[in-house]
């Protein structure tokens, strides 16, 4: 187990003050491989989970660094970047709602599916709940003086464009030796 700074200060300061009852729940956390193994399983897979949500694709290498690529056949077109400054959704003239309506049809043309639900992160999220165009949409005459909730945005989402909208926002941390 690699110990960092900190931890290896606190344990010396607990030796030296001959504190074994405090020093005893420091040297488990630091030594529970079991909980370190479980949680770096939980990673693995999350970080699977997003890599084929998001691309369509997933990446595996193992511990003898051998590749393995799982390709399910998300079209290229299926996953569109908005690289224009003003397409960005945190541009005032990006047009978000005609967006997702543009991929909705994208995708059901494809596959005969309308996609009802979707994800996103907590700055996307954000960047919907503060645009401009949408708070115009969802109250015409006031314009932009609105407080708008995650709750009423939901609603307009679902309303206007038939799409539940999950926000996820976890990260993992990759540590000095490439692995979560």
């Amino acid at each position: 187990m690699r110990i960092g700074e900190k931890d290896r200060q606190e344990i010396n300061k607990l030796l030296m003050a001959d504190n074994r009852a405090a020093l005893e729940p420091i040297m488990n956390r630091i030594f529970d491989d079991a909980a370190n193994l479980i949680a770096g399983a939980e990673v693995q897979a999350e970080r699977m989970r997003m890599q084929l949500l998001s691309t369509g694709k997933i990446v595996i290498e193992d511990e003898n660094r051998m590749s393995y690529d799982y390709n399910y056949g998300l079209p290229e077109d299926h996953n569109v970047t908005l690289n224009a400054a003003e397409a960005k959704w945190d541009h005032k003239d990006s047009n978000p709602i005609k967006d997702i309506q543009t991929w909705q049809d994208l995708v059901e043309a494809d596959t005969g599916i309308r996609p009802t639900r979707a994800i996103c992160t907590r700055a996307t999220w954000n960047y919907l709940l503060e645009h401009p165009s949408i708070r115009l949409d969802m109250n015409p005459l006031g314009g932009q003086h609105i407080i708008m909730t995650d709750s009423m945005l939901e609603q307009y989402l679902s309303s206007k464009l038939g799409l539940s909208v999950a926000v996820y926002n976890k990260k993992y941390q990759m540590d000095v030796f490439g692995e979560s």
